[in-house]
C-alpha cells in the first residue's frame, strides 16, 4: 500500500482539530451550565395525641390531638428554608398556626444569618415533647400559642426577628463554643389563655398591677423598641453543655417599661456508644419587669428553676423532675404564689421516632395532674 500523500498528512491535524473544536467549546461551557445551585427539599414532621386530667373535685380531663408538618428546602450549600405548621384542636375549632419559619444563610464558614419566626435561644427547653422527655413542661414554661402564661413563669419564648450565629473553632480538648445574638419584636401585654384557668394553681395573684406578657404574637410591634438578646454556649466531647442567655426589651406602647431576663442552663448526657448513659439537665430563670402605678414606675423580680434526670433502659426511660417557683411580691402586695412540683414520668420508645410518654405531676401547693401523650414522627 502506498503511503498517503504528504499534503493529506499535513491536513490531517487541521481536520481533526476542526472536528474536535465544537466538543471543546461544549466542554468549556459545561461548568457554566452546571453552576446552578442544587435544590433539595423534604417534608417531615410529627403527629401527637394526648390525654390530660386535673385531679380536682370536678376531675377535668380532655383528649386532644395535633399534626405538625415540617418543610425543609435547601438551595445550594448556603441557603435553607425551615418551616413548621401546627394544626391543633382549640375550643370547638381546628387551629392552624405557624410554629416557626426560618430562612438561613451561611454567610461565612462560621457565621450564619437567620430571619423569621423562631424559638428564641433563651431556653434549653424545647416545644417538642420527645426532646424534653416529658409530656408536660416544668413550671418555668408553658406552650401558650401566643397568649400569656397562666400557670407557668413565662411562655415558651417564640418571636419574629433575626439572629446571627457565630461558631468558634473547636479547641484542642474538644470544647465547642458558640454565640447567638438576636433582635426580635419583643413581648406585649396580653390575656391568659382560657384553657389555663382550670390548671392546678394560678401563677399570678388576681388584680396584680404587673401585666402578664405574651411572646410571639406582637406582629405589628406595639412600640418602637426591639428585644435584644445574647446566648453563649459551650459543649464538651463528654456530653456536657453549659449556656448563659439574657435579653432586654420594653413592652408597653410608650416603650417606657422595661422587661429583661437571664437564663443559666446545663445539660449532661454522656454517651455510651450512640446512646446517652443518662440525661441530667436544669435551668434557672430570673425575670425583671417594670410596671406603672399611678404614673410612677416600679419594678419587681421573680423567677424559678427545674432539675430533670432520665435514664434509658432498653426501650423504657424513667424521668424524674423537680421544679419550683418561689413566691414574689411587689410594694403593692403579692404577685406570685409559691409553687412546687414533682413530676414522675416514664417514656416507652416503641421506635426512635414514636415514643409514648406518661407523667404524674405531684403539686405540693395545689392539685395533682396526669398527662399521657403518644408522638409519631415521619
Amino acid at each position: 500500500m502506498k503511503p498517503p500523500p504528504k499534503r493529506w498528512t499535513r491536513l490531517l491535524p487541521v481536520l481533526v482539530a476542526a472536528l474536535l473544536a465544537p466538543l471543546g467549546l461544549q466542554a468549556q461551557s459545561a461548568p457554566a451550565q452546571s453552576a446552578s445551585p442544587v435544590i433539595q427539599g423534604v417534608i417531615t414532621g410529627y403527629g401527637a395525641a394526648s390525654y390530660s386530667s386535673v385531679l380536682a373535685d370536678r376531675y377535668e380531663n380532655n383528649f386532644t390531638a395535633s399534626f405538625s408538618p415540617v418543610f425543609l428546602y435547601r438551595i445550594g450549600e448556603d441557603v435553607l428554608m425551615e418551616g413548621e405548621l401546627e394544626l391543633a384542636l382549640h375550643d370547638d375549632q381546628t387551629k392552624l398556626s405557624l410554629e416557626h419559619l426560618m430562612l438561613h444563610y451561611q454567610a461565612f464558614e462560621r457565621v450564619q444569618l437567620r430571619i423569621g419566626r423562631f424559638h428564641l435561644p433563651f431556653s434549653l427547653w424545647s416545644h417538642t415533647d420527645w426532646v424534653n422527655k416529658m409530656p408536660s413542661a416544668p413550671l418555668l414554661y408553658e406552650d401558650t400559642h401566643g397568649e400569656a402564661a397562666g400557670t407557668a413563669l413565662m411562655p415558651i419564648p417564640f418571636d419574629v426577628g433575626a439572629a446571627v450565629d457565630w461558631t468558634l473553632p473547636v479547641l484542642e480538648d474538644g470544647w465547642r463554643t458558640s454565640a447567638v445574638f438576636w433582635v426580635s419584636q419583643g413581648p406585649k401585654p396580653g390575656e391568659i389563655d382560657e384553657h389555663d384557668l382550670s390548671a392546678p394553681v394560678p401563677k399570678r395573684v388576681e388584680d396584680s398591677p404587673v401585666p402578664t406578657l405574651v411572646f410571639g404574637s406582637n406582629y405589628s410591634d406595639n412600640n418602637s423598641n426591639k428585644m435584644v438578646g445574647l446566648r453563649l454556649r459551650t459543649m464538651s466531647e463528654g456530653g456536657l453543655t453549659l449556656q448563659a442567655a439574657g435579653f432586654h426589651t420594653a413592652y408597653d406602647a410608650a416603650g417606657d417599661l422595661g422587661f429583661s431576663g437571664v437564663n443559666l442552663s446545663a445539660k449532661w448526657a454522656p454517651l455510651s456508644g450512640v446512646t446517652p448513659r443518662f440525661d441530667l439537665r436544669g435551668e434557672v430563670v430570673v425575670l425583671h419587669q417594670q410596671y406603672s402605678v399611678e404614673g410612677n414606675t416600679e419594678s419587681v423580680s421573680y423567677g424559678g428553676y427545674y432539675v430533670q434526670l432520665s435514664k434509658l433502659y432498653d426501650k423504657v426511660e424513667p424521668v424524674l423532675r423537680w421544679s419550683q417557683l418561689p413566691a414574689a411580691s411587689t410594694t403593692e402586695g403579692p404577685l406570685m404564689q409559691k409553687r412546687r412540683q414533682l413530676a414522675l414520668g416514664v417514656d416507652y420508645w416503641m421506635f426512635p421516632q414514636a415514643p409514648i410518654q406518661a407523667a404524674y405531676q405531684v403539686e405540693l401547693d395545689g392539685t395533682d395532674s396526669f398527662s399521657l401523650e403518644w408522638i409519631v414522627g415521619f
